[in-house]
């Protein structure tokens, strides 16, 4: 759900990610997949993972690029209820 709302004559639009993805989305690299799906069922919490490619630092253009819209299109689909 998408709130709209106005706060002296300024309108601003903000995002209730409550209503639209009940559920925790974690984006992490495939490295620490395994161990944020440990200590999620250690808390006994059932992680939403998007996963992108290890490292996110050190890189070129490209590369930061690919990750970033990995983890959008990640977050697309849970916003969706995918």
């Amino acid at each position: 759900m998408i709130e709209g709302r106005a706060h002296r004559g300024v309108s601003t639009t903000a995002l209730n990610f409550e209503s639209v993805v009940s559920k925790r989305s974690w984006i992490a690299t495939e490295t620490f997949r395994t161990l944020i799906a440990a200590q999620a069922k250690a808390r006994k919490l059932e992680p939403h993972l998007i996963v992108v490619k290890h490292p996110v630092g050190g890189l070129n253009a490209a590369e930061l690029q690919e990750r970033i819209e990995t983890a959008f299109a990640g977050l697309t689909v849970e916003m969706q209820g995918r």
